[in-house]
């Protein structure tokens, strides 16, 4: 009798270190896998060591779509049911585990008394067994876990669904950890799908050496391979250690004062030309300040280009309206001159002081060329006035605020 209980002792120490490394490797599967469909298949590879998995389900409540489906199946005789709608009008044996939040255990006449009680047909092939439990996540139920054998009802014993419900909360906790690391990196994808299509020039600085650089960035300073930039240092960027000083000296006074530099600079690009940049530093993590920090660069030359091109375009339009007005005030005392010299030589029997009067009256258009040369070289504010038609010319008579004064 002694050795019967000590053998029945060993078999059942023997069962529970089975169960004990089964939950083990469905919690390990949740850090080693790489999705949930590789998740789905090591639970039902650990769950094959303690049970008969031959027919497993997995399935997961969706509360908001009022739905249940089946991520994971399977099944000796039926199709996956897919996606079944209208959760809570239509009771199955699955919505009796989540509404119940309890794990049941149904035998073949459980199942036929199921089905008239809810005066419903069972969906697929009756089983001869079967048995779920709820996979609760915190106070709510995100699914359940199910199996089932067509051929014998001894295929499972009431004590197997203990180890089934104890399976599901282990099931829901790397459930749980693996949905929730996808989205993370879905979201981290995303952000990095962003940053890297980003037009601004995106870097993560650890103390002064770029940890990582976006490829805008390495775009900016003409580099093709991420590993130029990364792990080196932005003095790299400066076109001398008195511009690295600096740089660095306008970076720590911002973070310092502000928590984040805001600054323009000229940069280097590998070939060794300069271009103007906007530069803006700002800490990782403002929580816990670190020398970590974020740095975007925007290369400024088109904007610049634009606002040389426009002072340009202002200086020439200026030059033009400065020449018009040029032309148009001294043509009149030069058509002046003109026309009196025309007379002078014209008119040779004129009296001296016929002669006198016009001479007096071309002295008087050469001093007011005289005022207009004088004019233009003390003009202190660009002021236009109409001419002939739509044309502005400048204001030179009105142009010069000290003589106001």
């Amino acid at each position: 009798m002694a050795d019967i209980k000590e053998t029945q002792a060993q078999s059942s120490r023997k069962n529970a270190d089975k169960v004990l490394k089964a939950f083990f490797d469905i919690s390990n599967a949740a850090s080693v896998t790489t999705n949930l469909d590789e998740l789905y298949v090591a639970i039902h590879k650990a769950l094959g060591n303690i049970l008969n998995v031959d027919n497993f389900a997995i399935s997961i409540h969706n509360k908001d779509k009022d739905s249940i489906s089946f991520p994971y199946w399977i099944d000796e005789k039926d199709p996956s049911p897919g996606e079944l709608l209208n959760f809570r009008k239509t009771r199955s044996l699955t919505g009796e585990i989540i509404l119940g939040e309890r794990p049941r255990f149904y035998t073949n006449q459980d199942l036929v008394a199921f089905a008239k009680q809810k005066n419903q047909q069972i969906v697929g092939t009756m089983s001869m067994i079967w048995m779920g439990a709820p996979l609760i996540v915190k106070t709510e139920v995100i699914g359940v876990i199910a199996v089932q054998s067509y051929s014998s009802e001894d295929d499972y014993e009431r004590s197997d669904l203990d180890i089934l419900s104890s399976a599901s909360h282990h099931i829901a906790i790397a459930l749980e950890r693996k949905i929730t690391t996808d989205a993370l990196k879905k979201q981290r994808h995303l952000l990095e799908k962003i940053i890297e299509t980003s037009p601004v020039g995106i870097s993560l600085v650890d103390n002064t050496v770029f940890r990582w650089v976006n490829n805008e960035m390495l775009k900016l300073f003409g580099y093709s391979k991420k590993e130029d930039l990364e792990n080196k240092n932005f003095k790299l960027l400066c076109a001398s250690k008195k511009d690295y000083d600096k740089v660095n000296a306008l970076i720590n006074s911002g973070l310092a004062t502000k928590g984040k530099a805001d600054f323009e600079y000229a940069l280097m690009r590998k070939n060794g030309t300069l271009f103007p940049a906007h530069i803006v530093i700002v800490l990782a993590d403002t929580k816990e300040p670190s020398l970590l920090t974020i740095a975007i660069v925007t290369d400024l030359s088109a904007r610049r280009n634009v606002e040389e091109e426009k002072q340009r375009s202002e200086k020439l339009k200026g030059v033009l309206e400065t020449a018009g007005a040029v032309s148009y005030e001294l043509n009149q005392p030069l058509q002046a001159i003109l026309g009196y010299a025309e007379l002078l030589f014209m008119d040779r029997g004129v009296d001296k002081k016929e002669t006198v009067e016009r001479l007096k009256k071309i002295v008087k258009q050469v001093g007011r060329i005289g005022k207009i040369t004088k004019n233009l070289s003390s003009i202190t504010q660009y002021k236009t006035k109409k001419y002939v038609g739509d044309v502005k010319i400048s204001d030179i008579w009105d142009a010069d605020e000290k003589k106001k004064k």
